[in-house]
């Protein structure tokens, strides 16, 4: 008796890099399946931090996962502001939104920073931020 078993993948958006216009080129990526929202956002993200290719600060640790009520709340460590550059700003904020899109009902993202609704270095907070789930 044969038996076939199916995976079935996670995707997430990383971006790879951003043209002089200013729109960002993304790469899909496959991830292994899990049960949870909570551990595919906390896989998603980790993968971000590890593997990221633009404007993502090295050595940044996840914390915590939470999700209620369709918020994403992600803590980072404070390593989150390691990175000077509002471009750079703007695409980890973009790539932070895009993940957290992935993630089955979450419809906003809260960034803790070690506990605090901290700001970037550019001076963006992310706080109940909406998400673009497209269709």
């Amino acid at each position: 008796m044969r038996v076939i078993i199916f995976m079935m993948l996670l995707s997430m958006s990383l971006i790879v890099t951003e043209d002089i216009d200013g729109t960002f080129r993304w790469e899909q990526i496959n991830l292994p399946a899990v049960e949870t929202a909570e551990e595919h956002a906390r896989m998603a993200f980790e993968y971000f931090f590890r593997y990221g290719k633009y404007g993502v600060p090295q050595g940044v640790e996840v914390l915590s996962i939470e999700m209620a009520d369709g918020l994403l709340t992600v803590e980072v460590s404070e390593d989150i502001l390691g990175y000077g550059g509002s471009a750079f700003e703007r695409a980890l904020v973009a790539q932070l939104k895009q993940i957290a899109s992935d993630i089955p009902g979450a419809d906003s993202l809260t960034l803790l920073i070690e506990g605090e609704e901290g700001l970037l270095v550019q001076g963006t907070a992310i706080y109940r931020a909406g998400l673009n789930k497209g269709t």
